[in-house]
């Protein structure tokens, strides 16, 4: 198994060491401990496998330790910008792109007219990396004809089901709030622009939109 996935060599790669990092940062309950946790953790591996080189294995490669001395110290940085990856307007899609950006480009070969995956297990660690990134539900879609939204406790109606049209289009949809899903279909879910009480969503699937009421 080692011999046909390189198994030995692709654990000292940066991608598997980079994808324990975004974890560490993300599943941090402060931007902060999500420093603190990446720091201690590159100091960790980068002395440990260091003082291994040196003292088991009789060699110590200066300017390949000098290069992970510098991401050591670069990490608490890099990881508290990461833990804003995982909240939510348009700051947190572009972190998450670019973290996504970085992996897929240490899973694929890429240039004019060609795109090579470099590694199975790279793949791997691409999707790794896809699941750490993606965010919860904020709650559920319920009804035969997903006529209700219930989001912590609280049940939001479809305006079809009821008797007035409200005073909104497409047009008013406000802050991005999260998803809804029942396991089949997945809602975008949006405030709703001058709607200060909550009152309102705007839920959005595919190329369709629906506004929903609170009961």
């Amino acid at each position: 198994m080692d011999e046909a996935l390189d198994l030995h060599n692709f654990l000292g790669r940066f991608s598997p060491r980079v994808l324990i990092a975004v974890c560490l940062a993300l599943y941090s309950r402060s931007a902060l401990r999500a420093a603190v946790h990446v720091f201690v953790f590159f100091v960790g591996m980068v002395a440990s496998y260091y003082a291994y080189s040196k003292l088991a294995a009789g060699f110590f490669p200066a300017s390949y330790a000098l290069i992970w001395v510098g991401f050591t110290v670069l990490s608490p940085l890099a990881a508290f910008v990461c833990w804003y990856a995982k909240g939510e307007g348009y700051a947190a899609l572009l972190l998450s792109s670019l973290l996504m950006a970085d992996f897929f480009n240490m899973a694929f070969a890429f240039g004019w007219g060609y795109l090579d995956l470099r590694s199975a297990l790279e793949l791997l660690v691409l999707a790794g990396a896809v699941a750490a990134l993606q965010k919860p539900a904020i709650g559920r879609v319920t009804g035969a004809e997903y006529q209700f939204i219930e989001i912590e406790g609280e049940r939001y109606v479809a305006e079809w089901c009821q008797e007035e049209k409200l005073p909104f289009s497409g047009a008013d949809r406000g802050k991005y709030l999260g998803r809804v899903t029942d396991g089949n279909i997945t809602m975008r879910v949006f405030s709703v622009k001058g709607d200060e009480s909550g009152k309102f969503l705007y839920a959005l699937w595919d190329w369709e939109g629906e506004f929903y009421i609170r009961e």
